[in-house]
């Protein structure tokens, strides 16, 4: 389909913020683990490549940026993994639609996933993201530094929700209707599920956890099969890390965990590309896009 022919008005403009008038097919990327994004590949014939374009929640700016900022060091510091961001026309690389969706691009890197990577495969993606993390703990804008995990805090304010408001408080009003008597059905459902498994005693233990400091540095998290894409053209199946930029990098930990040895290129395929997720936190590029987190 034609850029001009979609029916969403938010993707046809930011199609138009990076390409102008220029005609467009559009192709679109599916893939787990993107956070329920809109992700497309826009077929124009620019010599350079074709682009990806990724929508987040109109919150993600600041996030998205830190993101970009990322990536652009990590390329720097020679990972040809990362894929390259694309600067829309006006020279910004995040675009804000009339809805409040935020956009990006990278560029389109061709590769398939498998959820059953052989071991040199894996072997390749393990020393990709090994790569990267060596790379992200020279970033001046989040260096190595001790403190305490913001997952695991997250964690433990969660808990400490969940306990203030049980699930079988949420049941909803009697008048809900057929759809809010199926809720409810559900969300009874689970809080006997929960009550059963002894979570409360687990989520009271959670909140009282005094959390200890850790290193922490920008890491790439939630690496799903549908982010690790693999060459077929080549012998050795190069590997290639989808990491979009709205779920896969965030200054988390734990940098004490000791990085996993170089891998020799002679005996072992080598991650190609990698786009950018955040959540939280990872790296468009490469055929599906990707998340970061800060």
């Amino acid at each position: 389909m034609l850029l001009s022919e979609v029916n969403d008005a938010g993707l046809r403009a930011a199609g138009a913020a990076w390409l102008g008038d220029r005609t467009a097919v559009v192709e679109g990327l599916e893939g787990d683990g993107f956070s329920g994004g809109v992700i497309v590949r826009l077929r124009s014939g620019d010599p350079a490549g074709d682009i990806v374009l990724k929508s987040f929640p109109e919150t993600s700016g600041s996030r998205i940026a830190w993101t970009h900022d990322l990536m652009a060091h990590l390329r720097a510091a020679g990972c040809g993994e990362v894929p390259p961001v694309v600067a829309a026309r006006s020279g910004r690389t995040i675009v804000t639609g009339a809805d409040g969706r935020a956009w990006e691009a990278v560029r389109f890197v061709e590769g398939a996933a498998t959820a059953a990577p052989d071991a040199a495969r894996a072997c390749a993606a393990a020393a990709a993201v090994a790569r990267l993390h060596r790379a992200a703990a020279e970033w001046p804008a989040a260096p190595l530094r001790s403190d305490v995990p913001p997952a695991v805090t997250r964690r433990i304010e969660q808990a400490r929700r969940m306990l203030a408001e049980p699930w079988h408080t949420l049941v909803p009003r009697a008048d809900r209707g057929p759809l809010g008597d199926a809720v409810a059905a559900r969300v009874a459902a689970a809080a006997s599920v929960t009550r059963e498994g002894g979570l409360e005693p687990a989520l009271r233990g959670i909140a009282a956890t005094r959390p200890l400091p850790g290193m922490l540095q920008a890491v790439i998290r939630d690496v799903w099969s549908s982010h690790v894409l693999f060459a077929a053209d080549e012998p050795a199946a190069t590997s290639r890390l989808s990491w979009s930029v709205s779920a896969a990098v965030e200054p988390s930990r734990n940098a004490s965990s000791p990085a996993l040895p170089a891998t020799p290129r002679a005996t072992r395929p080598e991650i190609a590309a990698i786009p950018a997720p955040y959540e939280t936190p990872s790296t468009i590029a490469v055929a599906a896009s990707s998340r970061v987190r800060e």
